[in-house]
């Protein structure tokens, strides 16, 4: 079964090491609903699969390569946060109040978790099968 573990904590800052690249970084448009919200983050579990969450609990899905996205319903109007993935179809999104949700479908459906507190979950990652969850 997997697992996450819950921090709240308000994180100051952190240092970053980077190194020199020369590859390029292209960024192109897609097609994203005009559905007006923000979008605050986005986990893709393959070229062709993501998932985006962002404002009043939306979650937007593509299955073809970000072409076309589909509005999941989660059944709330919290802001969500952050979203990663275990694997290709088990994921966790994160949000105001505490929210937690599950999806074991690909992102498909998600189900409401609990996670014991009412602090805004800002960010979360995956490491092995655990999850790590930050916030305010």
């Amino acid at each position: 079964m997997k697992s996450f573990i819950l921090i709240s904590v308000v994180i100051l800052g952190c240092f970053v090491s980077t190194t020199h690249s020369t590859a390029q970084l292209n960024i192109e448009e897609q097609n994203i609903p005009d559905i007006g919200l923000h979008i605050n983050a986005i986990a893709m579990t393959s070229e062709s699969h993501g998932v985006t969450v962002g404002d009043f609990g939306k979650i937007l899905l593509s299955d073809d390569g970000f072409t076309t996205w589909t509005i999941v319903p989660t059944g709330t109007k919290k802001e969500l946060m952050s979203v990663a993935f275990y694997d290709s179809q088990i994921g966790l999104t994160v949000g105001a109040d505490g929210v937690i949700y599950r999806t074991t479908d690909a992102g498909k459906s998600w189900q409401q978790q609990s996670s014991g507190v009412r602090d805004t979950l800002k960010s979360i990652a995956i490491l092995g099968d655990r999850a790590i969850v930050v916030g305010s």
